[in-house]
Parts: C-alpha cells; sequence; structure tokens
C-alpha cells in the first residue's frame, strides 16, 4: 500500500500561520495551518468541517494589522479530530500563486524536489 507522501504529486511544506476560512452560509472561522503545497493543506481546528464542503481559505501572512492574503478556493477531502485536510480547486490571483508558491519552496526540507515537481506541471494539475 503506498504511504500519503508517495501519492502526493507536490512536496508539503510545514508551516504554522493563520488562517481564515469561510463559506458563503457562515462568518470566517480561525484556524492554524500545519503544512501547505500546491494543490493542498492541512489546517488544525476544533470543529473540523464535512468532507465535500466547499470554502475560500486565506493565508494571512505578515502580522495582524494589514496581512497579506493569500487567497484560495478549497474543498475538505479528509477530516480529523485535530483538523482537516482540503484539496485547493482555485487560487485567486496571480500574487495568491506566486505567494504560495514561495511559502513552500522556502519552508519546504527538500527544496530542490519541490522546484523540479513544480517546473513538471502546468499551474497546479499534472500534465496529461
Amino acid at each position: 500500500m503506498e504511504s500519503d507522501a508517495n501519492r502526493r504529486e507536490f512536496t508539503r511544506a510545514p508551516l504554522q500561520i493563520d488562517v481564515e476560512l469561510t463559506t458563503e452560509q457562515s462568518p470566517p472561522v480561525a484556524c492554524q495551518l500545519r503544512d501547505v503545497s500546491l494543490n493542498g493543506l492541512y489546517l488544525m481546528c476544533d470543529h473540523p468541517w464535512p468532507v465535500g464542503s466547499d470554502c475560500r481559505v486565506a493565508l494571512l501572512l505578515g502580522g495582524s494589522e494589514k496581512p497579506i492574503r493569500v487567497e484560495m478556493h478549497c474543498t475538505v477531502t479528509r477530516v480529523e479530530k485535530t483538523g482537516m485536510g482540503l484539496e485547493i480547486t482555485g487560487i485567486l490571483g496571480l500574487e495568491s500563486f506566486e505567494h504560495l508558491r514561495n511559502l513552500v519552496l522556502y519552508n519546504a526540507s527538500q527544496a530542490e524536489q519541490a522546484e523540479k515537481e513544480m517546473q513538471s506541471h502546468r499551474g497546479i494539475r499534472q500534465r496529461e
């Protein structure tokens, strides 16, 4: 049986920053990022949402007064007691994509591997 790490297309980088999670039906919820890749992330939270829930995620960078917002659309794919795994279904804007890419590269334990993965893909989906 293949492990989660071997099935992933992109390297996950450990990173703990504040995250704002929203849906059309609910007010913003504060969570903590545990790790991130170009196509997914894991959020630590007290009340994970059900698998299949669509949401908007904003990673908050650079302090609390006026943080840089790295925004994306996601779908909950895995739920655990401590949090939830999300698949990124869309990154909102080129600036958000560049910030996300840099977060992964600068925080990955194997930056060269992460760079190779990014160069072999078009956007956030694998080439056909």
